[in-house]
């Protein structure tokens, strides 16, 4: 069994507490911790979005801190502090078995949850969905974009979209007409680079999955293939019948990229008839400040699974 190697750095001015963690094959994972205000009850591992890294989530931590809950923000292996090649990973499963580690090293303190915003869902799908899954006493999912099926996700151009054609069989499905503002976010996945780097062993070479920065003067961020093979759920229905913690599926009728409709109509029903679900779907908000509007939520939901300060959750 790997030994958990989880160090803390000093403080920052404002209270946040780096970490670092040794990973099994010599990576380092880096967080952002941010310790509870007032009664700790529990602690939640927050995983960002693809393209983007834990800086984005600061405000969101501080408002989940604020509600008691120690904070671990987290960077994906080749993102924000984290070691690696940018947009990189060595294979299909690195950012699974790097939250297996992160969960496994922030245990013990109380029951753990995991909130994951758009691209992360796949990772903590793929965890929960295994035979060993670790314990989590809640998850909070919002605005997953599952890749493996782009009829939950949108993209800028749905009539000559190939990846998303061949997986309909040639039919075009329906799809919203994005504004140039809205389609400027939204991920490029070039379908005929990504088969090619399969063909050719160039999954470490050929940057496949793009996404344009949302801050101002910073570059924008790709994936090779290799790393965008950890973002696809190639079957997401299996993998979410797998599933056994309680469940909050957030998503924003406001949301450019995530296909709320579908997302309500589709993935409730994938879910095992033992699951505790929740659903809301938020009348605003775009891809990315539907998570400051889902941590309030988040957080009460949270208390009704674990009522007591003594760390006990409901069964």
């Amino acid at each position: 069994m790997h030994h958990i190697n989880l160090t803390y750095l000093a403080a920052t001015a404002k209270g946040m507490v780096p970490a670092r963690l040794k990973t099994r094959d010599g990576a380092t994972l880096a967080f952002k911790t941010l310790p509870a205000r007032g009664q700790h009850w529990g602690t939640i591992l927050v995983l960002h979005g693809m393209g983007m890294d834990s800086h984005y989530y600061l405000t969101l931590g501080n408002l989940l801190a604020a509600k008691g809950l120690n904070v671990a923000l987290m960077d994906f292996r080749g993102h924000g502090d984290s070691s690696g090649v940018s947009g990189d990973a060595n294979t299909p499963t690195d950012y699974r078995d790097d939250l297996r580690e992160a969960v496994e090293a922030f245990q013990g303190d109380g029951p753990l949850f995991i909130f994951s915003h758009s691209g992360a869902a796949v990772a903590a799908i793929d965890l929960m969905s295994q035979d060993d899954a670790p314990e989590i006493a809640g998850y909070a999912m919002i605005a997953p974009t599952i890749s493996g099926d782009s009829g939950l996700t949108r993209t800028p151009n749905p009539g000559v979209d190939v990846s998303a054609v061949s997986r309909y069989l040639l039919k075009f499905r329906p799809e919203k007409v994005l504004s140039a503002q809205e389609a400027k976010f939204c991920p490029k996945f070039n379908f005929k680079k990504f088969l090619l780097a399969r063909a050719t062993g160039l999954q470490s070479r050929l940057r496949v999955l793009s996404f344009e920065s949302v801050r101002p003067n910073e570059p924008d961020f790709s994936y090779t293939a290799r790393a965008a093979t950890n973002m696809i759920n190639t079957w997401p229905d299996t993998q979410l019948s797998k599933m056994r913690c309680p469940v909050f599926l957030i998503t924003s009728k406001c949301d450019p990229i995530v296909n709320s409709d579908a997302i309500a109509t589709r993935l409730p029903w994938a879910f095992g008839p033992d699951v505790a679900l929740e659903h809301t779907v938020l009348p605003r908000g775009d891809h990315f400040t539907v998570t400051l509007l889902a941590a309030p939520l988040v957080a009460t939901w949270l208390r009704t699974l674990c009522p007591s300060d003594d760390g006990e959750c409901a069964a």
